[in-house]
């Protein structure tokens, strides 16, 4: 990068490393590999997506009601089925885990810059304020 000097660039390499050696970093790849690898939430994915295209083919022009609310119901039935999924359910909170430690990270060198906090007042998201 152009605009960035050397030491900067170390520097940032720096905190990668410590951030992918924290564990909430590991956790987060690894349930993210086992959501993307799972077969029966990739096939109730797919089948999510080829309902919101019929739905969205129902709704254009003449509009058969009854078509449309069965292709809604079973949307929401592969939502259900997705974010019921252990598998689904670790990933996502492995990755809220990760987003609110990549969050303090981001807030800790915004405070470092411009002497602002960021404070939350929401304290799980941040390790306090004393």
């Amino acid at each position: 990068m152009e605009n960035l000097n050397k030491e900067i660039v170390e520097t940032v390499e720096r905190l990668a490393a410590l951030i992918k050696a924290d564990p909430r970093y590991d956790t987060v790849m690894k349930t993210q590999a086992a959501y993307s690898a799972d077969s029966e939430i990739g096939k109730l994915l797919t089948e999510y997506n080829v309902q919101q295209a019929a739905l969205a083919e129902a709704c254009k022009g003449e509009q058969d009601a009854q078509l449309a609310e069965s292709i809604r119901r079973r949307l929401g039935e592969l939502y259900n089925q997705v974010v019921e999924n252990p598998v689904y359910l670790a990933y996502k909170e492995a990755s809220d885990e990760y987003n609110a430690f990549y969050q303090a990270v981001s807030q800790e060198l915004e405070f470092a810059l411009n002497g602002k906090s960021g404070c939350t007042h929401d304290c799980s998201t941040c390790s306090g304020c004393h």
